[in-house]
């Protein structure tokens, strides 16, 4: 039995190297808020496409592990939306890697990536969007994660119909990475 014990530990690790475990990896979450809640940064649009500019470089975790990153993991959004028209508001939300100059829908068609598709806000309220709400939406994720490795992207949300009118009181961008040595 004594000799089960001692062999039981090499035996271990040998199973989880094996498996490709990495022991020195750990996961990370960094959040960044372009519009923070409460505050006096909120967006209001009448027009049916917006734009923010997403940049982690201040923030404290980027700057502590973005030398480290092996993967981004998940990345999305928590965002509260208020519609201040009486009819449903349906919208996507679209990235690039550089600002798009004089953005339309046809121009965010071929110079930007679908990021997520299907918000909806039912007229004169507000919706709460929380981060697994947002993964549930978000489509052409290779591409967000690969493009939050660089730690920058610009959003643009795009109303669908009109007449759209929504105020935009927290928006933060939530981005899950793997670092290690």
């Amino acid at each position: 039995m004594r000799l089960a014990r001692i062999l039981a530990l090499p035996l271990l690790l040998f199973v989880v190297a094996a498996a490709g475990c990495d022991l020195a990896s750990v996961q990370v979450r960094i959040t960044e808020d372009v519009v923070t809640p409460g505050s006096n940064e909120q967006h209001s649009t009448d027009s049916n496409i917006a734009m923010v500019g997403v940049d982690l470089a201040d923030d404290s975790d980027w700057k502590e592990h973005k030398d480290n990153i092996k993967s981004v993991d998940a990345a999305g959004f928590v965002l509260r939306i208020h519609n201040n028209r009486s009819e449903a508001a349906t919208g996507r939300l679209y990235m690039s890697a550089n600002p798009i100059a004089n953005p339309s829908l046809t121009i965010l068609a071929n110079q930007a990536t679908l990021i997520l598709d299907g918000l909806a806000v039912p007229g004169n309220t507000s919706v709460e969007l929380d981060f697994e709400d947002s993964l549930a939406l978000e489509v052409n994720r290779t591409l967000l994660h690969e493009q939050m490795l660089t730690g920058k992207i610009f959003v643009y949300g795009v109303g669908e119909g009109a007449p759209f009118d929504v105020t935009i009181d927290q928006f933060t961008v939530v981005v899950v990475v793997t670092v290690g040595s």
